[in-house]
């Protein structure tokens, strides 16, 4: 919550701060207030204030539905147009599968200047990229080794059907 100076308080509410010393407040409606009344009014209006944000935090902090998540928001252009590339350069009208470590170096490969490791790609969830592709015509899944399976993990786009 954003921490309002006693001016800026006043102000919020229609009041205004005329003097400081002694502590003088004047409200657009004609309404006055000077020392001990002021500082009475001013702790009144910060309460008011302090209720207002209040509510208006347990108003915006409903749970979210799947729906309302925005992955294309999450997922950095670059890491789009990487996974394109890759795509331009293997499909070839029916399947085709993406090793998970060819698209981390094509993503790498196109932003040098962040010097991206690999942890940085999957803390940020950028790998997370499944969901935009489905939204525009692509059936993709993953694959990764499971326990005692070695092999590279990958994704599988195929045009849906």
């Amino acid at each position: 919550m954003e921490k309002l100076s006693d001016e800026q308080l006043l102000e919020r509410y229609g009041w205004s701060l005329d003097c400081q010393s002694p502590l003088n407040i004047s409200h657009k409606d004609g309404s006055q207030a000077s020392n001990i009344p002021a500082t009475l009014m001013i702790d009144h209006l910060r309460e008011q204030y302090e209720e207002e944000m209040e509510e208006l935090r347990k108003k915006n902090s409903k749970v979210i539905s799947p729906d309302e998540i925005n992955f294309e928001e999450s997922i950095p252009e670059f890491v789009i147009e990487a996974v394109n590339n890759l795509l331009k350069k293997e499909y070839r009208g029916r399947s085709t599968t993406i090793l998970q470590k060819e698209i981390m170096a094509e993503v790498m490969r196109l932003r040098p200047d962040l010097s991206l490791s690999r942890e940085d790609i999957y803390k940020n969830h950028w790998m997370d990229f499944e969901p935009l592709f489905r939204e525009n015509g692509w059936d993709v899944s993953y694959d990764r080794p499971g326990y005692n399976e070695s092999y590279e993990a990958s994704f599988k786009f195929s045009k849906k059907k």
